[in-house]
């Protein structure tokens, strides 16, 4: 279901999302929830919890930039660069 931009997710918790060419996560459709580059908004926006949330999701440590990454994943920037 749309609505101005935004996907009603269906049997959920009545979260609203970007479309998925609009949203933070790498591949919404294929339930990739990593972030990203352009995921300003919440990059480096989350608050510090302390020791209880000092990795995250898959175990990277928190934080990767100057603040903690919204979310269940840290944005890690490309170092190969």
């Amino acid at each position: 279901m749309r609505r101005s931009g935004l996907t009603l997710a269906p049997r959920s918790n009545h979260v609203l999302l970007p479309s998925p060419a609009r949203a933070p996560f790498v591949d919404v459709g294929r339930r990739d929830f990593r972030l990203r580059p352009s995921a300003l908004a919440v990059i480096d926006r989350g608050a510090d919890l302390g020791t209880d949330a000092a990795r995250d999701y898959e175990g990277t440590p928190r934080p990767q930039g100057r603040a903690r990454d919204i979310g269940a994943f840290e944005h890690q920037p490309d170092l190969s660069r």
